[in-house]
């Protein structure tokens, strides 16, 4: 899909980029033009810099057999309205709401996946302290309504319980089978 935007600003500029560094599976943009009337503009610079054909009318871009999508950066509603007027029939058109909305999305799911993967590692890394760095420790991890939320390996191989067996259940039941919290000067509550 061969795109041509119209703003050469840092948006331009930034969807470049994006372009340029994603792995896209099922379509394959390529961003072949920009229109902006100003030389120095982020969007023009980066365009210049990759040999891409620049026009400060986005006009042109209607003479292209090549354009397949045109991407309006402006926020210029009359400018949007003025490429749907003229695009030919086949050309498919953006405006810059509708851009920001779709980056939004993208940006969303970025985050999404780094967050997944920081609580994959803190998984991780919280199953090996309690594990690996404790493994001489009995531990048991209690919320304060004596619920069971995970022990270690030390723990439930002294108990000769697995991990799905305990968590849940409350800790008197599981460390001292008894069916109320520890009490009294002989057996008091650790919690």
């Amino acid at each position: 899909m061969n795109i041509a935007v119209v703003g050469g600003g840092k948006p331009c500029r930034e969807l470049m980029e994006v372009v340029a560094r994603h792995d896209f599976q099922e379509m394959h943009p390529r961003i072949v033009a920009v229109a902006e009337a100003d030389p120095t503009a982020p969007g023009v610079v980066t365009a210049r810099e990759q040999g891409l054909f620049i026009t400060d009318d986005y006009n042109d871009f209607f003479k292209r057999p090549d354009v397949d999508l045109i991407i309006e950066l402006t926020d210029s509603q009359d400018t949007y309205n003025d490429i749907l007027r003229k695009k030919k029939s086949r050309v498919r058109a953006i405006s810059s709401a509708t851009a920001r909305l779709f980056w939004e999305i993208g940006r969303l799911a970025t985050m999404q996946k780094k967050a997944d993967q920081q609580l994959h590692e803190a998984r991780a890394m919280y199953h090996a302290l309690i594990n690996d760095l404790l493994e001489e420790e009995e531990l048991l991890i209690i919320a304060c309504n004596y619920q069971i939320l995970d022990a270690n390996d030390t723990l439930l191989k002294k108990l000769g319980r697995t991990r799905e067996d305990v968590i849940g259940r409350r800790c008197y039941e599981i460390t001292h089978h008894q069916g109320t919290p520890c009490s009294g000067e002989d057996h008091p509550c650790p919690l």
